[in-house]
């Protein structure tokens, strides 16, 4: 079964109306019908029409103060914490619900069951101490499954935010794209072989590594190691050349410097452009007044915290001012 959508191209207006569509099942094609609502694909303005369609979501959401939500163009993540995990199944449950949730009647958009996912985030020694790990969403009285690690956005989390999933994946596709490398080294210069391994690995190296970069530290010798064999690669190479001399030639950073370097990228957007996503900056802390200059603070004001777990030393809110205010010293 396939569907043709048809409109006219020219101004916005007709962007947004007289679209028609009809049904081809088995080669036969039905007559075609108006489409009043929704947003058409494969157009170039499809995107921005979606983003503004869903926008006002999370003004449908205030009813429930303990819930959250996130969008990136189409894919919606709801959120809600509890004392317990029945509490948080609840919340979820009335979020999910689209007879619940008046936006979803208001705009005829109904919640997909097969294609969501349900996860509960907890430390691991909290988890230990449940009773029930089950969260028991459904929509629409279809359940919706329970998972241990999820995809979002092309990167894995896991239900304990330790990114270990994510690294070893990541591991894993750099190994299979250097061997790409090695092959492609045979029939291109090392111009050639320089840009395949940006375009195909660095990239994908760099990817979230302000985030996941606080990660246990065998993870980043993994992804060093890979760097160090690609430069090998690029340079034809033995593993008698010091990596040094290696990284000092094709003008690299290691990546664990890298990720530094990330993490304060990210933080100096946050902190210096008044337009930085009001998200990111309500996870820093700002000293409203001082007399004095401490070493917690910098030029912004910008105040350090204090974690009390280890998880909360690994977080990005507490990381990348750590390395801010030991690189000003």
């Amino acid at each position: 079964m396939a569907a043709h959508l048809a409109h006219s191209n020219g101004s916005l207006r007709t962007s947004l109306s007289g679209h028609s569509q009809k049904t081809c099942f088995k080669g036969a094609f039905y007559n075609s019908l108006p489409v009043s609502f929704g947003v058409p694909q494969d157009s170039i303005l499809g995107p921005l029409f979606f983003i503004l369609f869903i926008n006002d979501l999370p003004f449908f959401l205030s009813f429930l103060p303990s819930s959250g939500i996130t969008m990136f163009a189409d894919d919606t993540t709801l959120l809600s914490t509890g004392k317990n995990v029945p509490e948080s199944a609840v919340n979820l449950n009335i979020l999910a619900s689209s007879d619940d949730l008046p936006w979803a009647r208001q705009n005829r958009m109904a919640l997909n069951a097969t294609k969501s996912k349900c996860m509960l985030f907890t430390s691991q020694q909290k988890r230990r101490l449940l009773s029930s790990k089950n969260l028991d969403v459904s929509i629409n009285d279809s359940p919706i499954q329970q998972v241990r690690c999820a995809k979002v956005l092309g990167e894995k989390f896991d239900e304990s935010a330790s990114w270990e999933p994510h690294v070893e994946s990541l591991c894993k596709l750099l190994n299979s794209r250097l061997c790409l490398v090695r092959r492609i080294s045979h029939y291109l210069n090392k111009s050639g072989t320089l840009r395949f391994y940006n375009a195909c690995l660095h990239s994908k190296l760099l990817y979230y590594s302000s985030v996941w970069g606080s990660c246990l530290h065998n993870f980043l010798l993994q992804n060093q190691r890979l760097q160090k064999h690609a430069a090998r690669i690029i340079l034809s190479a033995d593993y008698t050349k010091p990596s040094v001399d290696l990284f000092s030639e094709l003008n690299w950073i290691p990546i664990a410097d890298l990720v530094k370097c990330k993490k304060l990228q990210l933080l100096f957007s946050i902190v210096v452009n008044p337009d930085a996503p009001v998200f990111l900056r309500q996870k820093l802390d700002f000293l409203t007044s001082s007399r004095y200059a401490t070493r917690g603070s910098t030029a912004n004001n910008l105040k350090l915290k204090q974690p009390r777990t280890n998880f909360g030393k690994s977080c990005f809110s507490f990381s990348a001012p750590l390395l801010l205010c030991s690189s000003i010293r």
